[in-house]
């Protein structure tokens, strides 16, 4: 179910495959994730020849605090250049989406907003289109107002978590001047705050593309800029998403299929034992007039109430244990609020694993049922004692029981060692009583920064229980932070 929720299902875009991410990497300086400005990506998109669209978002979601009054209303908010829904194949339930025109200026003047958001702040308001999202000025003048343009299907969510999609060129121009009060077209072509999306053309791989953007960044003119990296990076956008969870999914899915093996070959030895024991009982069933087809269907019949049992026990279960499943796994794994038992999907592997198991475990029974002789059968005085066959598949079931235990036991174990091994890694600090918090700014003017965080912080030191208090403009492990960083 886990997989399926995570992994397998659709990402609420069309040909998701041919959907990938891109970044920038520079080996020769240990930087392992170098982020894209809007203008390289502008650059990629005119000279490559593998992608149909490359666009770009916000490598992090940005707040966008609301001036409405009342209770403080901070949004997640994602900056995307114009191509960005196109490259998604996504289409807005209600209005539009960007065009180049919204890309323009230093003050944004169209805002595309989640089905989420429309439902949760607006009530599904049918005239949605004529609202404004108001947001604090940075200068101390009246509130900005920035049009609802459009609202995006349900299901949509790309980059996780956001509500709001504003357009990149305006946020890229307006950081510009506020805080390196430098040129807003050399930050729009080289401010590097951004990861790229593209999508590929049909029959083109993620490495013949990373290959040819390879080339076109190391050709690309890069006078007046920073420092160009090494390589870029083409990844699925499902790789992306969720990370190093994919293979720890897929390695706990083959243990499970393993469990699964190993409980069927238990089922199966049972079977063929109960099959030797009844031998005399089937043949006094046949002596007296009972045809082999008929015995045949009671076993067969026998199997599948016990099997049919067994998984309703099971579905239920899968269904107590999936809640604390859940919440064990860490809380960054895309999508497992969509974690349920309760699908076709899963349910109908759960059904043909239950039958298939039916046909394998009454196939040794069955066989037997044919082979019976009933009267050598009943001349034998020891039952099921003189039957070589019988004992032959047992010995080769109990076998495979073990081989499929040993190797169960094994990966678990080494899966133990590296989970023991992560928790005992030293990270730095120590993370024990340590509570990290996400916090908007408490005034719109950057030069009264300082003095609100400080006062902040005075603050929740005199909480009872707090030992300290301090801030950072992103937490260590939080990801890239731009402008080349990379955290050590």
């Amino acid at each position: 179910a886990a997989v399926q929720a995570v992994l397998l299902n659709p990402l609420g875009f069309a040909d998701q495959e041919r959907v990938v991410v891109l970044w920038q990497t520079d080996l020769r300086r240990a930087l392992p994730v170098i982020e894209v400005a809007h203008g390289e990506a502008a650059d990629w998109a005119a000279r490559s020849r593998s992608f149909e669209e490359i666009a770009v978002f916000g490598s992090v979601n940005w707040p966008l605090p609301l001036a409405d009054p009342g209770e403080p209303v901070s949004l997640s908010m994602s900056a995307v250049s114009p191509p960005f829904f196109s490259v998604l194949r996504v289409k807005p339930l209600i209005g539009r989406v960007f065009d180049n025109t919204d890309d323009s200026g230093v003050r944004p003047r169209a805002a595309v907003i989640s089905h989420a958001l429309w439902t949760r702040r607006f009530g599904r308001d049918p005239a949605i289109l004529r609202r404004v999202l108001r947001t604090p000025s940075t200068t101390g003048e009246p509130p900005d107002s920035i049009p609802v343009v459009g609202v995006l299907p349900a299901g949509f969510e790309f980059p996780r978590g956001v509500d709001v999609w504003l357009p990149a060129g305006p946020l890229v121009r307006a950081a510009a001047t506020q805080f390196t009060r430098g040129d807003p077209a050399a930050a729009v072509r080289w401010l590097r705050m951004f990861f790229g999306v593209g999508r590929l053309r049909p029959d083109v791989s993620t490495v013949e593309a990373g290959r040819e953007l390879t080339h076109v960044l190391r050709t690309s003119d890069t006078q007046g800029g920073p420092e160009p990296p090494t390589h870029a990076i083409v990844t699925p956008v499902i790789t992306f998403l969720v990370g190093p969870a994919e293979p720890v999914l897929w390695a706990l899915l083959g243990g499970t299929m393993l469990l699964l093996l190993l409980a069927c070959a238990n089922v199966a030895g049972l079977q063929v034992s109960r099959a030797a024991r009844r031998q005399r009982a089937l043949a006094i069933r046949m002596a007296i007039g009972a045809s082999r087809g008929r015995l045949i269907a009671q076993v067969v019949a026998e199997t599948a109430i016990v099997t049919a049992v067994a998984g309703a026990a099971a579905i239920m279960i899968a269904l107590a244990l999936q809640a604390g499943l859940v919440a064990l796994a860490p809380m960054d794994v895309p999508r497992l609020l969509d974690v349920t038992s309760v699908n076709p999907r899963v349910l109908g592997f759960g059904v043909v694993a239950a039958f298939t198991t039916i046909g394998l475990s009454a196939l040794w029974p069955i066989i037997a049922v044919g082979r019976l002789d009933a009267t050598r059968v009943l001349a034998r005085a020891g039952g099921s004692a003189g039957d070589p066959g019988g004992r032959r598949v047992q010995r080769v079931v109990v076998a495979t029981q073990v081989a499929l235990a040993v190797t169960l036991l094994a990966g678990t174990v080494v899966f133990l060692r590296s989970i023991r091994a992560l928790d005992e890694a030293a990270l730095g600090f120590v993370p024990d009583r340590l509570l990290a918090l996400s916090i908007t700014s408490p005034t719109a003017d950057p030069a009264r920064w300082d003095v609100a965080y400080a006062a902040l912080e005075d603050r929740v030191r005199a909480l009872p229980g707090v030992d300290a208090a301090g801030s950072v403009y992103l937490r260590p492990l939080l990801g890239p932070i731009g402008l080349d960083n990379q955290p050590f």
